[in-house]
């Protein structure tokens, strides 16, 4: 073999590696294991500024933290807004070119109400066992209590690792007490849970509330 022919070779074979490199970064870089946590918090982070901070925005601040489902996994992120103002974030498995990785909980920042569960009463007046509705916390007027600032911040937690719990009913927004004991946001009652429970149906668990609507509207 000549050496133009060698030179050519070498040529063809770099060129197919560098293409190869590329697109393999494009290929993994759409799924989210190719992002550490910090990268994913530096790319929600990224995004939050743009749309929630740009010219004339009523928010002149934020700040995003992590959030892991029950198997201890990185599955969403708050942004906290100031002067107040939330918004929680999916992060899916695979970034589709027709679907984004992140995907908001709702188009703005919305308030929320905190509420417990209680069994239902029947005609007889006794409770009906298994059913249940929600009762909502109220001020001294008897009008429900609302709030703009997340489940998290309400409850005063700082430098705790925050959870999405998740039930056949819902999420719930807690953070750990103990063994398989959280504290859910909900209703400020310590609740034991399993990861097994998300199979399950527990009306009694203050969850709910809480979505993640994959249409292109809710991509970050």
């Amino acid at each position: 073999m000549t050496k133009k022919k060698v030179a050519i070779l070498a040529i063809v074979l770099s060129l197919v590696v560098v293409i190869g490199a590329v697109l393999a970064v494009f290929v993994c870089s759409r799924y989210s294991w190719f992002y550490s946590e910090d990268q994913h918090l530096e790319r929600i982070t990224e995004r939050a500024e743009e749309r929630f901070l740009g010219e004339g925005s009523e928010y002149t601040d934020l700040e995003v933290y992590p959030v892991y489902n029950e198997h201890e996994e990185l599955q969403y992120a708050l942004i906290e807004l100031a002067p107040q103002g939330y918004m929680y974030v999916y992060i899916a498995g695979v970034d589709y070119p027709w679907k984004d990785i992140y995907t908001m909980s709702d188009l703005e920042p919305t308030p929320w109400t905190p509420f417990r569960m209680v069994e239902k009463i029947g005609d007889d007046g006794l409770p009906i066992e298994g059913s249940y509705k929600r009762s909502l916390f109220v001020d001294g007027n008897g009008e429900p209590i609302v709030y703009n600032e997340s489940h998290f911040k309400v409850a005063g937690i700082e430098n705790e690792r925050r959870y999405l719990l998740s039930t056949t009913r819902g999420l719930i927004p807690a953070v750990k007490r103990g063994d398989n004991v959280y504290l859910d946001l909900w209703d400020g009652a310590l609740i034991e849970y399993d990861p097994a429970d998300a199979e399950h149906d527990y009306p009694a668990y203050a969850s709910g509330d809480i979505a993640f609507i994959a249409k292109p509207d809710f991509d970050l």
